[in-house]
């Protein structure tokens, strides 16, 4: 029987160890999910939103289990509250079942309650206490399907169902002949109206830019501009992340850990549009263009957003594109125009606090994108 102990690290003393832990256990190879330097990014005042929490479990000088806290500034029917996502919530394959606690918890006396027996319900139950402590309104996040049963039967969460948050994909034609084998019957139709379709839509790309003196840019836009087009996009009613231009830079051109493309969209000079995009290498070699955010006026649509994006130069090499989006929508009935199909659903939980509980049915209507969380 191993003593694990539980730590608030307010300092980020134990980040190098929580690091080399999620990067050991958790992390696939090729890849780059966490860094110190990462952490630091989220947890810090770095943060426009504000210091977060970092909670780790140990055994002597090992770590074997976290979570994270990471701030948000929010809009939530026209007021600006305080949220949070939590997130990096992993515990030790090898001590989950045989490590028992140095000390119970300070929210139960109970040895055989879930938060004594559980590095991960222990970790998440101590975080969201302090969080209410604190007066974070709102705690939100996008599990996996290994920790989504336990925040959803287990710890107090709630997922936001009425919200069909789901990830769509857009596939080139290429990548149908090498990954969708049960299609290739159908690739000489397929290709010759895809031929078709590519030289209708990049004509009309041509004249509505024209028309409308459309110009897209790959560069962040000056402050203003964003805040401007911030103060008018944002909404009276529901749930959205502030995107200013202090969330747009420390999100997208400050990541420490990823590269972001940005796009500006400009109609007689002034800005109608900004896309996050980021372009990943796949182990097969292709590339794969997530649409992490987006924010437009009515100036331009989402279909034709989305369409210049596609058909864009500086994008001819992606194979895959990926979005998230609401189903039933305008945007997702416009992603279905471009292309995309629906692969899988994509939970969205909120700790079920007093706050949570009393404004839910505002949250049917939300703006959230793949960008609206830091852990993915």
């Amino acid at each position: 029987m191993c003593i694990r102990d539980s730590y608030w690290d307010d300092t980020l003393q134990y980040v190098e160890k929580a690091v080399v832990f999620l990067k050991d256990e958790f992390e696939p190879s090729g890849s780059n999910i966490w860094s110190i330097n990462y952490m630091k990014w989220k947890l810090t005042d770095i943060n426009p939103a504000g210091r977060g929490f970092l909670h780790v479990m140990m055994i002597d000088e090992k770590v074997i289990g976290t979570v994270s806290l990471t701030m948000k500034r929010v809009i939530l029917n026209g007021k600006e509250v305080l949220g949070a996502e939590i997130g990096d919530t992993y515990s030790s394959k090898e001590y989950r079942r045989i490590a028992s606690p140095a000390k119970l918890s300070f929210l139960s006396s109970d040895p055989n309650a879930y938060i004594n027996k559980s590095i991960f319900g222990r970790c998440i139950s101590e975080i969201t206490f302090r969080a209410e402590q604190v007066g974070i309104d709102f705690v939100y996040g996008t599990p996996n399907s290994n920790s989504y049963p336990g925040y959803t039967k287990r710890l107090s969460f709630s997922d936001l169902v009425e919200y069909k948050n789901w990830s769509m994909s857009r596939y080139s034609l290429d990548l149908y002949k090498t990954e969708k084998s049960l299609f290739k019957m159908l690739l000489l139709p397929f290709s010759i109206f895809k031929i078709f379709k590519d030289i209708v839509f990049k004509s009309f790309i041509k004249i509505f830019k024209r028309l409308y003196c459309i110009k897209i840019y790959e560069v962040m836009p000056p402050d203003k501009e964003i805040d401007q087009i911030c103060s008018r996009l944002t909404p009276d009613t529901g749930f959205s992340l502030i995107r200013d231009a202090k969330y747009w830079k420390h999100r997208y051109m400050d990541h420490p850990l990823h590269f972001y493309r940005i796009f500006s969209i400009k109609m007689d000079g002034n800005l109608i549009a900004l896309v996050a995009l980021r372009v990943k290498k796949e182990k097969h070699g292709h590339e794969t263009a997530i649409i992490s955010e987006w924010m437009h006026t009515n100036d331009i649509n989402i279909c034709s957003l989305l369409r210049i994006l596609i058909y864009h130069k500086a994008n001819c090499d992606v194979k895959k594109y990926n979005l998230w989006v609401k189903l039933y929508t305008k945007t997702f009935l416009s992603s279905l125009l471009n292309g995309f199909i629906p692969t899988s659903r994509v939970p969205i939980i909120f700790f079920q606090s007093s706050e949570f509980l009393r404004t839910r049915e505002s949250f049917k209507k939300m703006l959230f994108f793949i960008g609206s969380s830091d852990n993915v």
